[in-house]
């Protein structure tokens, strides 16, 4: 019943069981917004409040031309109270940054936790695990988006 309906698993606490992303031409010039919404489920209790990542990367790299980071459904539902079978809905909406050269990117998103330190704060993602129960990467690869001057 959720677009693009998946099962991402991440750390076997939370699955990423759909989402949308809108303009869906998927072309954008910098300035210009993209909404992503993604549907959460638990897969078990959780302890821990994890964040939202959301970016605009170039495939391949660590170069963001996009972000959103928040507690699930703009900060009004951490991750420790999502109830058994329920469905959270957490919109993220990205601003392409206006020196977003021209090219295909990709749409990336995932969960985080942040721990904050006198030193300096760590930001621990969440893995995904696979059917296998191995570890994958940290972040879901949701769509490409082409950006054009």
């Amino acid at each position: 019943p959720y677009p693009n309906p998946s099962r991402i698993s991440f750390g076997g606490e939370a699955a990423l069981i759909g989402y949308t992303v809108t303009p869906s031409t998927l072309i954008g010039t910098p300035g210009d917004q993209v909404k992503i919404i993604l549907y959460w489920r638990r897969e078990r209790p959780m302890t821990t409040d994890y964040r939202v990542f959301v970016q605009v990367v170039e495939p391949n790299t660590t170069r963001v031309f996009a972000q959103s980071d928040a507690m699930p459904a703009a900060w009004t539902r951490p991750t420790s109270t999502w109830g058994e079978g329920e469905v959270i809905t957490d919109t993220h909406t990205l601003t392409v940054s206006s020196d977003a050269p021209s090219g295909t990117w990709q749409i990336v998103a995932g969960l985080y936790q942040l721990i904050e330190k006198p030193e300096g704060n760590e930001f621990r993602r969440v893995r995904i695990l696979t059917p296998d129960g191995g570890q994958a990467e940290d972040y879901v690869s949701l769509t490409r988006f082409k950006i054009v001057p």
